[in-house]
């Protein structure tokens, strides 16, 4: 503030003005929330302008397109500048995309690389280069992101962004396992202890979990739950197979909001019915509890709800 104060007495700006890593930090999050209030801010305190936060963000280093060391390397220096190095969760889910292609300029390869094709970035040398690119990958064009992100065992922490890899629709199980076998072996190497790996109750999401524990070349021994009623239902005990992937136990879960949203549905659904002692239930008893008076569930709780809650 002193030297802010002092150069605008002596009538010179702010060029080259040094800013603490903090402060540029705290910049950069009003920014990212609110334009008008960051503007606000730098009437009355010394700050960066919006051209010079862009132009330091582009001297960061870029988020790795592909699946690599440096994709591992990132992770561990993350966790070692927050002091941790306990057990981390790691999760898989996909998202769908605007199919199309985008040039990316990579500061290290002093390249343009084209991005949003299934066979990874496509480097461009000339605007002839890359209209030849175009024609050549017309229809390979990515519809749907596969997104790994890790999860510490502390709490106020976000989950990290581990990798990011466009796929198309047509990939199965087989090569679904695959990545995610990469991405685990990948940061168990680089001494992230994984101890499980989530994800949604889709069947080949179910199905690359089902490949992950019988690729493995070890596991624990099994842990198996008594069926209480002796199997008299015709159903036997549940035996829980836990591999062990680099010397690593991982168990295979569900992540708890789809979880809840897929037991949800199978009782509001009638696709199946549950069976509590003698009595069922179904989603005609929750709609009627949740008409009476002074029910604890919601109107939205139960009809059109679609939605994963905590």
């Amino acid at each position: 503030m002193y030297q802010y104060q002092d150069r605008k007495a002596r009538g010179v700006g702010l060029q080259n003005f040094k800013y603490s890593p903090s402060w540029d930090e705290l910049c950069q999050i009003l920014r990212m929330h609110s334009t008008a209030g960051y503007e606000a801010l730098r009437e009355h305190l010394p700050a960066r302008t919006t051209r010079s936060i862009q132009q330091k963000n582009s001297r960061e280093p870029q988020f790795p397109t592909e699946i690599n060391d440096q994709v591992f390397i990132r992770v561990a220096e993350h966790l070692y500048s927050l002091d941790y190095s306990g057990p981390v969760c790691l999760a898989c889910d996909d998202t769908k995309l605007h199919s199309t292609f985008r040039l990316y300029w990579n500061n290290e390869e002093s390249s343009y690389f084209l991005l949003g094709g299934v066979d990874g970035p496509i480097r461009v040398l000339d605007p002839e280069d890359l209209q030849n690119t175009l024609e050549k990958n017309e229809g390979k064009q990515a519809t749907k992101l596969r997104l790994w992100t890790i999860t510490i065992s502390r709490p106020r922490t976000t989950p990290l962004v581990v990798a990011a890899l466009p796929i198309p629709n047509s990939l199965d199980a087989q090569d679904l396992a695959r990545h995610s076998l990469l991405v685990i072996r990948g940061l168990i190497r680089h001494k992230v202890k994984i101890v499980s790996y989530a994800c949604d109750g889709a069947k080949v999401e179910r199905n690359v979990q089902q490949i992950i524990v019988e690729t493995a070349t070890s596991h624990l021994p099994c842990t198996v739950i008594k069926n209480p009623i002796d199997g008299r239902d015709g159903l036997g005990d549940i035996a829980v197979q836990i591999p062990i992937i680099e010397g690593q136990p991982v168990v295979m879960v569900q992540d708890s909001k789809h979880a809840l949203k897929t037991f949800r549905n199978n009782l509001f659904s009638g696709a199946r019915l549950l069976t509590i002692g003698d009595s069922v239930a179904g989603y005609c008893h929750i709609l009627d509890l949740s008409r009476e008076r002074n029910s604890p569930l919601y109107k939205r709780d139960v009809e059109r709800l679609d939605q994963k809650k905590s």
